[in-house]
């Protein structure tokens, strides 16, 4: 963010209050993985976004608007990509809801990842929530972030 406004949540708690949501809503989060490497169990992504939550973002994950993840591969040598296999962006409204962008993905997988992000898009309807869609789309179906998953 190029305007910051950390500082200012340490005038008061009235400021914190008002403050910290605002944050929240302006920032955009980034996470880089190489779940794709070798044996990475499958829960990984999920967990991480659970403790993600729950540490850093505790009451303030239904003001989240923007996470984007980019995922790495090892190359047959062992070293890292420089280049990111894909990239998958989500993004949340209130007018339009949970929307993902992907890149790099195969037609069959991008398919199957709109269809998981429509799912929690009902979901998060149905119980009223706000851009939390973002982590339930993280967490609901860990078997999408196997090695061979998404292609």
């Amino acid at each position: 963010m190029e305007d910051r406004i950390e500082p200012i949540i340490f005038v008061s708690p009235l400021i914190r209050k008002e403050a910290v949501p605002v944050f929240f809503t302006r920032a955009r989060f980034h996470c880089d993985w190489m779940p794709f490497a070798v044996n990475v169990e499958k829960t990984e992504v999920a967990d991480f976004a659970r403790i993600w939550t729950k540490k850093a973002l505790r009451n303030n994950v239904k003001h989240i608007r923007y996470f984007q993840s980019k995922l790495y591969d090892h190359d047959d040598d062992g070293e890292d990509d420089e280049q990111p296999r894909l990239k998958l962006r989500f993004s949340f409204a209130p007018e339009s809801g949970l929307q993902l962008e992907t890149k790099n993905l195969s037609a069959e997988s991008d398919n199957v990842l709109q269809k998981h992000v429509a799912e929690v898009e009902a979901t998060r309807k149905a119980l009223r929530l706000q851009s939390e869609a973002i982590i339930l789309a993280l967490t609901g179906k860990p078997e999408l972030w196997v090695k061979g998953a998404l292609q």
